[in-house]
């Protein structure tokens, strides 16, 4: 049965260690970027393996690829509107299905265009750790795994346009990494969370050692 929030704001038995205002979130991850803990670790080693990557299939190109640099250049920048035109939806998409898959139903995709954000919200349905690593996860594996595939087998120089992709979507997944990183810092075992449509907020609790 479904945990009722309610019962996370019983000071007896829960302590609340955090919230964030989802205006406010980029501020959040402002705040978490250190490698001071393994999610974070992962998501520079990741990124850094990219990179590196992407500069050897430049050095073994040149020269080589029956294709030009500027050609690679120009479908390097075709990538971005990929990425923003069909990778966000997805990545949220996928965080909202997760969220289906574990129980709730009043899930919402939220854009704030200003901000240049978009994230995917369950009202008021509590998380535990394991739960949230399932939903923060799926897209950033998901999709990089795709994306890492077609690099494989796409036709020469459309490659490039995989590659910007593939970097604004792993680079694009801090938020995610953050919020893990946070959690695997404050006793993830006994923290739980959820999202409120009303306040635009989320936030977590930390379960009282002494309280079954």
């Amino acid at each position: 049965m479904q945990q009722d929030y309610r019962e996370l704001w019983d000071e007896a038995r829960y302590r609340k260690v955090l919230e964030i205002r989802h205006e406010d979130i980029l501020y959040f991850i402002a705040g978490q970027l250190r490698p001071n803990n393994p999610a974070m670790r992962f998501f520079y080693a990741f990124n850094m393996i990219l990179i590196v990557w992407f500069l050897i299939t430049i050095w073994k190109d040149t020269g080589t690829a029956p294709f030009s640099l500027l050609s690679a250049s120009m479908f390097f920048i075709a990538g971005i509107p990929l990425f923003l035109i069909l990778l966000v939806p997805l990545h949220e998409l996928l965080h909202a299905l997760v969220f289906f898959l574990l129980g709730a139903r009043k899930v919402r995709i939220i854009p704030k265009w200003k901000k240049l954000m978009v994230y995917a919200v369950a009202d008021k349905f509590v998380m535990n750790f394991r739960e949230f690593v399932f939903l923060a996860l799926t897209p950033f594996v998901v999709i990089n795994v795709v994306l890492v595939l077609l690099l494989v087998f796409v036709p020469e120089v459309v490659k490039y346009a995989i590659w910007s992709a593939l970097f604004f979507h792993a680079t694009g997944c801090i938020g995610d990494f953050a919020l893990l990183g946070f959690l695997s810092r404050n006793n993830p075992a006994k923290t739980v969370n959820y999202d409120d449509f009303s306040e635009q907020k989320t936030f977590f609790f930390e379960k009282i050692s002494n309280v079954d």
